[in-house]
């Protein structure tokens, strides 16, 4: 018992309610922790105010987004020095306990560098996050240090069970640590915690929430449990089992809890400008930022990328010119022009003054793409002084959106296969006929004004975008093109060049476009 007397720990506690609330069964379980711990860090997503916890715990509140590895990363970087303690638990609030939880008896079951009440072997075996005690070992490795700086927010919960729950075991293996587990599972393909949860409650007095309000135990539980602590789980169920219906994990699931659309966001002072990229082709970032130094101001970054294993490549690559970073993952439907939709859709981006939308394009199907995409950057981003002088008033003189003189197309060669849909388009924008005429920024690149273009957004859904199968023309991306400049001029704003000068289609009509689309 001195044993565990004589440490000193500090725990972290990730919790979430549906309704913000902190329950009497969540509020009894932080007593029994903080009781062993020297500090208590609970870091919920749900606004949490009213508590009555011991004077030895603190709450961070934080938007609700990645997860409980999400809020351990939060909590465990406001601990500041952690080699002030011996131990740090990180548990979340996703189980019941009845009186024959012992703290003090699973602290004390083995010396190993790190335990979980229970373990895992599907997929891999891996300690359950739900509960996990790391000593001194791991917490003085760099190691450790390494592996939360390298947590990012995700969304999607089997991306966070593979890279991070099931990570995190392996890493301390490979790094040479010792791994052990209070419960052991006999489960090879399925949960412990749904498929033994009888024997890992009669052995750590532990039930996971979920084989409840799933309907996945089939015995009585409530005999485990006092006649008071069965009051609270039958409120707890009967409040959450509707917000939580088809979020059953599996492996086919992606449903998203989290409000956020972000899957890595800083959190500095908004600047006044914006850029949005889609960073399809990652390999095009270096020459992207090359370019994005010549905006003489502070700006925040919104990229969308194809999946979550860039993510960490870019941060380092963005966070080098831009005041906050945005990374979200977007489906590869729509080229560019999707993931666009999605952001402003999701993020209302109409308190700034000019944002630059950017693309890595290659146009593949072209010899001359790569010699187009330079001449757009270039033309977009020529210097401090012109983008300088672009933006000064911005906003106040109208601009709706701004590009490159030659970037502007008008001629009906430039019509396709998109006049169908842009009439469709046009008949929910409540145009007249004579508002309905080609004149648009080959290659959608340009500076604008978000609330030039916001009647466009609000007016198409994501789920019209075509699944991808590499188009040249005729799809709702192409027809939207078209419609950008359109739905700015028809509110009342101007296109203009690089000078500012406002340009209409009779001025560009003899403009080409580089390359074919």
């Amino acid at each position: 018992m001195n044993y565990i007397i004589n440490k000193r720990r500090v725990a972290v506690i990730a919790h979430f309610d549906a309704n913000g609330e902190c329950e009497p069964y969540f509020s009894y379980f932080v007593k029994k922790i903080s009781s062993l711990c020297e500090r208590v860090i609970v870091v919920s997503t749900s606004g949490i105010k009213d508590h009555d916890f011991n004077t030895n715990v603190e709450v961070i509140n934080r938007g609700n987004y990645g997860y409980d590895f999400a809020s351990y990363k939060i909590g465990i970087e406001n601990i500041k020095d952690i080699s002030l303690y011996d131990q740090l638990i990180i548990c979340n609030d996703s189980f019941y306990i009845n009186d024959d939880f012992c703290i003090q008896k699973l602290l004390s079951f083995s010396d190993d560098d790190a335990l979980s009440i229970s373990d895992n072997h599907q997929f891999s075996h891996h300690l359950q996050s739900y509960f996990i005690v790391f000593n001194k070992k791991v917490l003085m490795s760099d190691f450790f240090f390494k592996f939360w700086h390298k947590v990012l927010f995700y969304k999607n919960k089997m991306k966070i069970v593979f890279d991070y729950e099931i990570a995190l075991t392996n890493l301390l293996k490979v790094n040479g640590f010792t791994v052990n587990s209070f419960y052991k599972s006999q489960c090879v393909n399925f949960n412990p915690c749904h498929n033994e949860s009888l024997q890992l409650l009669e052995s750590s007095g532990v039930l996971k929430i979920d084989s409840i309000r799933n309907e996945i135990i089939k015995f009585d539980y409530s005999r485990y449990f006092s006649l008071e602590y069965n009051k609270l789980i039958e409120e707890n169920i009967r409040r959450t089992k509707g917000f939580y219906k088809d979020r059953k994990l599996s492996l086919s699931n992606h449903v998203v809890v989290s409000e956020s659309l972000f899957e890595y966001q800083t959190c500095n002072q908004k600047s006044e400008y914006a850029v949005i990229l889609h960073l399809y082709y990652d390999d095009l970032a270096l020459e992207i930022l090359s370019h994005l130094k010549n905006i003489p101001f502070d700006f925040d970054i919104y990229i969308s990328v194809k999946d979550e294993s860039v993510i960490l490549n870019i941060i380092d690559i963005f966070n080098k010119v831009a005041k906050n970073v945005f990374i979200y993952v977007s489906e590869n439907k729509g080229r560019d022009v999707r993931p666009f939709f999605e952001l402003l859709q999701k993020k209302d981006l109409r308190s700034y003054s000019a944002v630059l939308k950017i693309h890595s394009k290659k146009s593949k199907y072209s010899n001359i793409g790569e010699n187009w995409r330079k001449e757009i950057y270039n033309s977009l981003l020529p210097s401090r002084s012109i983008i300088s002088n672009l933006l000064s008033n911005f906003d106040d003189n109208k601009v709706g959106i701004a590009a490159d003189f030659s970037s502007y197309v008008s001629s009906p060669d430039y019509w396709g296969g998109n006049r169908l849909k842009f009439d469709v388009l046009s008949d929910r924008l409540k145009l007249n006929d004579h508002q309905r005429y080609l004149f648009f920024v080959a290659g959608t690149m340009f500076w604008f004004n978000p609330k030039a273009i916001y009647k466009l957004i609000d007016n198409v859904s994501l789920d019209e975008f075509e699944d991808e199968l590499n188009q040249q023309d005729a799809t709702l991306a192409h027809a939207l093109e078209r419609l950008f400049t359109i739905t700015a001029i028809s509110n009342g704003y101007h296109c203009v060049d690089l000078s500012r000068n406002v340009l209409t289609p009779d001025i560009v009509m003899e403009n080409k476009v580089k390359v074919l689309k």
